[in-house]
């Protein structure tokens, strides 16, 4: 999910680490489960669980999703710039194994410049630098 800023300015992302690997931000997101009732419901979980963001916390932006391949991106604008906290079950995994999870506001070009385009998945950075 791709979820900006009440003003525009920041959008959420998770700053990752894992072992032998340059740091790196994700979208929050991940599969879906069974208990999901349709992509939607699987993206406002996954951000829940990422960034502590729940369903009542952002408006959706649009009712279009941009799809690549298997991939879904809906686009939402957070109500207010909550404090973004991890939750299960990222905070339940071994940081030497699964690396290091930081869900966090950065404003798009700090994104692209902090992480020398190493923002995935990797089609999203265009649209980002882009403002789309």
């Amino acid at each position: 999910m791709l979820v900006l800023s009440p003003d525009d300015s920041a959008i959420v992302m998770v700053l990752r680490t894992r072992p032998g690997r340059d740091p790196y931000g994700v979208l929050p997101g991940g599969g879906l489960e069974p208990d999901d009732a349709d992509p939607l419901a699987g993206a406002l979980r996954e951000l829940t669980e990422e960034t502590g963001l729940g369903g009542a916390d952002v408006e959706l932006v649009t009712s279009k999703v941009v799809v690549e391949g298997e991939q879904w991106i809906f686009l939402g604008r957070a109500r207010h710039r909550l404090p973004l906290r991890l939750g299960w079950p990222e905070t339940d995994r071994d940081a030497e194994v699964h690396g290091t999870y930081e869900p966090v506001w950065l404003s798009p070009r700090v994104a692209l410049e902090q992480l020398g385009g190493g923002v995935h998945p990797r089609w999203i950075t265009g649209m980002i630098a882009g403002g789309r």
